[in-house]
């Protein structure tokens, strides 16, 4: 008997060690997986740009100046089938969305997207999957329509604070809005059904961004007051648009869960940025502060200052598809007044 125990004891301790070293050999496997998916998840966003450019200038090859226009603000470029067109936002409530097409771009179409008085302000303008979104700088709203401005439909954004900037990503059909408020949230939209809304918050930045656009699963955020552009994977958000739609049937659903991005300093060679644009690769930023434009290699890991060749004050920056920059600002230096703003083309000196 004491040798039936003995062998059995064996045996049990034998089974045990094995049991133990199995589970660490799996938690480890784990854990080189999850180190794995990690590495995996992290290469969305292009490495931090460090090969700086010799600076070069910009020429003005011209200006738009539409009548009615006061306070220009957003400006986006885009392409509606075979034609070339731009979109304009402004300040006030007459005219507050303009549509640019024909060779020139004199064929001018006025909207008034927002009628709050005071003026709602329509900050900005993006495109995606055949739709124009405009933000609302003062009104809790965003509005939608088609690519030459009409059929609007507007979006109850109650807790949206300040919104500028918005940006989307296509083959999700998501758009992503900035709230310029101390907790510092992004909204997001289900294109599809608008009323769906996700919101995250940012941490680490000292304030809410100013601009956010979208390029290969990454996101670039302008953070105005601290002169940074931050960089976002794609794949936290979906990450967290997932455990809220899970928890939303749990018990207490999300009510005492937190979902937080953090995002990484990318650029900061900066003074003033506010708007950016995305062109075949190069991220543009108008950075006012500098009476510049940073142009960002994405694929290459470049930067080079454009200099302007006037020093007024800029706020609105889009890139057509012929490569010419495009910058909404004041038309003086002096005495700056809303009713005296335009589009200013600039094009890179060779």
């Amino acid at each position: 008997m004491p040798y039936v125990f003995a062998t059995f004891f064996a045996w049990a301790k034998n089974f045990f060690l094995s049991s133990m070293l199995l589970s660490t050999y799996l938690f480890s496997i784990i854990i080189m997986l999850s180190s794995a998916s990690s590495t995996l998840a992290e290469v969305s966003c292009p490495a931090r740009p460090t090969v700086q450019l010799k600076d070069q200038g910009l020429e003005a090859v011209g200006i738009i100046k539409p009548n009615g226009i006061v306070a220009a603000q957003g400006i986006l470029s885009y392409s509606d089938k075979s034609e070339n067109k731009i979109a304009l936002t402004t300040g006030y409530w007459d005219n507050n969305a303009t549509i640019l097409s024909g060779d020139a771009f004199d064929d001018i179409k006025h909207k008034n997207l927002s009628t709050k008085t005071p003026s709602g302000m329509i900050a900005s303008v993006f495109k995606q999957n055949g739709n124009l979104w405009w933000t609302s700088y003062r009104e809790k709203v965003v509005f939608v329509t088609d690519l030459s401005g009409e059929n609007s439909t507007s979006i109850s954004t109650p807790n949206l604070i300040g919104p500028v900037g918005l940006t989307g990503d296509p083959e999700t059909g998501l758009i992503l809005i900035p709230s310029r408020d101390k907790e510092k949230k992004i909204y997001i939209f289900d294109e599809k059904n608008p009323t769906r809304q996700f919101v995250l918050k940012l941490k680490g930045m000292n304030s809410a961004p100013y601009d956010i656009d979208f390029y290969k699963g990454c996101l670039f955020l302008v953070e105005s007051n601290e002169a940074k552009i931050w960089t976002l994977e794609m794949d936290d958000i979906l990450e967290n648009i997932r455990e809220i739609q899970e928890n939303e049937d749990s018990f207490f659903g999300n009510l005492f869960t937190s979902y937080d991005l953090k995002p990484q300093i990318w650029f900061s060679k900066l003074n003033r940025p506010q708007h950016q644009f995305i062109h075949k690769e190069m991220l543009y930023v108008m950075d006012t502060g500098d009476f510049s434009v940073i142009k960002i290699g994405l694929e290459k890991g470049s930067f080079q200052k454009l200099t302007l060749p006037i020093q007024h004050i800029f706020r609105g920056l889009t890139v057509t598809s012929e490569g010419e920059i495009m910058l909404t600002g004041f038309q003086d230096t002096e005495e700056i007044k809303e009713s005296r703003t335009a589009i200013f083309r600039m094009s890179e000196v060779n």
